[in-house]
């Protein structure tokens, strides 16, 4: 770094030539300042060990970076110093010229960025040759940082790259690791509405990891916007399209219940759509393929070998209906917000029974039958809540079994087991059972000594 300070242009060309690829090729080639300036993406023509070392790999993004920069203020140094002076047979005006300028400086950047992205995809030796994924982790630290620089530089440069489109594999990693990636929610929509299905998955990929890490209302209109968009298409495209699409957004699905549970029913419903169809499909080629006429016609062999992927996918919705229910809707922090809701009248309940109990020693029947009812009530609530277990207050047990005749002085001596015994042991047999192995014996230490004189 202090030499580059002394003399850093000199120094650029020299790390680059250094850097080089070891093929013949490129040793023959000695690159000058004036090659680098024309093409600044002879930075990145290095050898590939550059891209899992990040010492070397912060000094070739310095080198690029001042590269790019450079040649932008050559190119317009260049349409200033030569004026169109005549008209030509391509350029009219000085604004065409400018707009290639811009152009050829927008795909410079932009390969740039497709480069660094590239580099970030995971290879069979970072999972082979030990150190390579940690060195992968940190790699990846370090183009995320860049990128981001570079995308607060240019925000346009954002908008031109994912229309371009990368791979899906690393929308996980530059959504989390860019921090100014929330400029794409200014042009997902225009990015669904193109005709090309690759673009359009694409955008229903980067909204789904969008809304997983920007919980926005703007963000749940965009994924609002794109269930829609896939709730026409059903309708309109042909069943080899639909399952070619939608068998790689049904992930996406998952993570967009996964940050908004107010879009599930939209979601599930076009789910259920789209297994209806994908059955439909499936059971008219099962029975085309087996038609004793058509088994020898290519009609009947595309169809039997479209068969097979009909079944895959009606599988693939199967689970991904589940994985929506089990990340949107029971999700930890929900439980945890009904169970500490659930606390107050918990308490409540056992005080209402406690009290019951002990007021009306005396009972009829249709008051014993609303104690069971409550008890039934709190008992399916405190299954689900593991902060109160009414079980574990011995009073309010033994309130039940004094409530409902058992401690009674009329059956106090007597050994006949009431007949409501065991509607009682129904209630409490989380308590008065232990379970060992596949048997079950009674805990009879827990029940009143006057049931077992």
């Amino acid at each position: 770094m202090q030499l580059n300070t002394v003399l850093p242009r000199t120094l650029w060309v020299m790390t680059v030539n250094a850097l080089q690829n070891d093929n013949a090729s490129a040793k023959d080639v000695f690159l000058t300042q004036e090659n680098i300036l024309a093409d600044p993406l002879q930075v990145l023509r290095c050898d590939i060990r550059v891209f899992r070392c990040a010492p070397i790999l912060e000094i070739v993004l310095r080198i690029l970076h001042s590269s790019l920069a450079a040649s932008r203020i050559q190119l317009m140094r260049h349409v200033l110093n030569k004026p169109l002076t005549e008209k030509g047979l391509q350029l009219s005006s000085e604004s065409e010229r400018e707009e290639l300028r811009i152009a050829l400086v927008a795909a410079q950047e932009s390969l740039a960025v497709q480069v660094l992205l590239e580099s970030c995809l995971e290879n069979e030796d970072d999972s082979k040759i030990p150190g390579h994924k940690w060195a992968l982790r940190e790699i990846r630290s370090i183009i995320c940082s860049h990128l981001h620089q570079v995308f607060i530089a240019d925000p346009s440069l954002v908008k031109l790259i994912h229309f371009q489109g990368y791979p899906t594999e690393l929308l996980s990693m530059t959504i989390r690791g860019i921090p100014s990636m929330h400029i794409c929610l200014d042009f997902v929509p225009e990015l669904l509405s193109q005709p090309c299905m690759e673009k359009q998955v694409f955008a229903i990929d980067l909204i789904s990891y969008l809304s997983l890490q920007y919980a926005l209302p703007k963000t749940i209109s965009i994924a609002r916007l794109c269930i829609n968009t896939l709730s026409t298409l059903l309708g309109a495209l042909s069943s080899d399209t639909i399952s070619g699409l939608f068998q790689r957004v049904l992930p996406s699905f998952v993570r967009i219940s996964e940050a908004f549970p107010p879009l599930v029913d939209d979601i599930v419903s076009l789910l259920m759509q789209l297994g209806q169809i994908v059955n439909s499909q499936s059971s008219l080629d099962r029975i085309s393929g087996v038609h004793p006429h058509n088994t020898f016609s290519p009609m009947a062999r595309v169809q039997s070998q479209s068969y097979l992927p009909c079944i895959d996918l009606s599988k693939e919705i199967d689970n991904t209906v589940t994985l929506v229910f089990k990340r949107a809707l029971l999700k930890h922090q929900i439980m945890s917000i009904t169970e500490s809701t659930n606390d107050e009248a918990n308490e409540s309940m056992k005080c209402s029974l406690r009290h019951s109990a002990l007021q009306c020693k005396t009972s009829n029947s249709d008051d014993i039958s609303k104690i069971y009812e409550n008890a039934e009530f709190l008992e399916n609530n405190e299954s689900s809540n593991s902060s109160v277990n009414i079980h574990d207050d011995q009073e309010a047990l033994n309130s039940v079994y004094e409530l409902t005749g058992l401690f009674n002085d009329t059956n106090k001596n007597c050994r006949n087991i009431p007949e409501n015994f065991y509607e009682v042991m129904k209630y409490c047999d989380s308590e008065l059972t232990e379970k060992i192995g596949e048997e079950e014996t009674l805990k009879f230490d827990l029940l009143p000594p006057e049931l077992l004189d």
